[in-house]
């Protein structure tokens, strides 16, 4: 919520954003009261000075806002891919794909809302791992989970993608990128790194996929390609800050070895 710009109860401010001083309300100035002071007098600026016993809160509370609340945040599952790639051409070449699905559904409780993440193996080149297992190329598994009450339904999220690159043994080339999710009943389309998305209402059982492709080569020569992908998801409703709800990363490893003994 907005703290209002006119007269406010400073129970509601620590009821709201907390007691950050230690049971002490920060003040710009208090009146105690006397002769030369009452109503329409002003300080010499022209500002008017308040009548004896006045407290005046200092003027950035005014506007302040809270954060989107959650009844529950948490991780449901973790996910790393890898794969293993050899030529006997002049060229190694790898590469393949894993998304991430997001569902709205309901708890069981009267108006929450959890916003369900799944994570998927999008292709069988790139194969994934589930808290140990093997994953099947298409089926979704829980990754991570943010339930929210009737009154701190988010309007929209997006995702913050960061992908950091370790090379032990260098590719010619080696990229990540972000790409249309497939396969669900919406896609993220290209490009969706930090784009804005509505959240859909539990009414909707449709999901949403994003994609990530991993690519990688070499000639005629060995690589060991590591990418550790930080992904950022944010929660956004009027009224409020942005709400970073989920920080996790995920591990994507391609390696590739030259069988041949000559380079062509």
């Amino acid at each position: 919520m907005a703290v209002p710009t006119g007269t406010v109860c400073l129970t509601d401010l620590r009821t709201e954003f907390g007691d950050a001083n230690g049971g002490n309300v920060c003040l710009t100035e208090y009146y105690a009261g006397g002769a030369n002071v009452g109503s329409g007098t002003t300080n010499g600026s022209g500002t008017a000075i308040p009548s004896s016993g006045t407290l005046c809160l200092k003027s950035n509370f005014a506007g302040a806002q809270s954060a989107i609340s959650t009844v529950n945040n948490q991780i449901v599952g973790s996910a790393s891919f890898a794969q293993v790639v050899t030529s006997f051409n002049n060229f190694v070449v790898g590469g393949g794909s894993w998304q991430l699905v997001n569902k709205s559904l309901t708890t069981g409780v009267s108006g929450e809302l959890q916003h369900f993440w799944y994570i998927q193996e999008a292709s069988s080149q790139l194969g994934g791992s589930y808290n140990g297992s093997a994953m099947t190329t298409g089926l979704n598994y829980g990754w991570h989970r943010v339930t929210f009450n009737s009154a701190n339904i988010p309007d929209s999220y997006y995702i913050d993608v960061t992908h950091t690159l370790t090379q032990l043994d260098s590719a010619l080339n080696a990229d990540a990128s972000e790409i249309a999710g497939t396969g669900e009943t919406y896609t993220s389309g290209a490009n969706w790194d930090s784009a804005v998305k509505t959240l859909l209402p539990t009414s909707n059982s449709g999901g949403t996929a994003f994609k990530v492709f991993f690519t990688a080569n070499d000639e005629c020569d060995d690589f060991s390609i590591y990418w550790t992908t930080n992904i950022k998801i944010y929660y956004r409703k009027s009224g409020y800050p942005d709400l970073l709800a989920v920080n996790r990363d995920i591990t994507t490893e391609i390696d590739g070895y030259w069988s041949a003994s000559i380079c062509q």
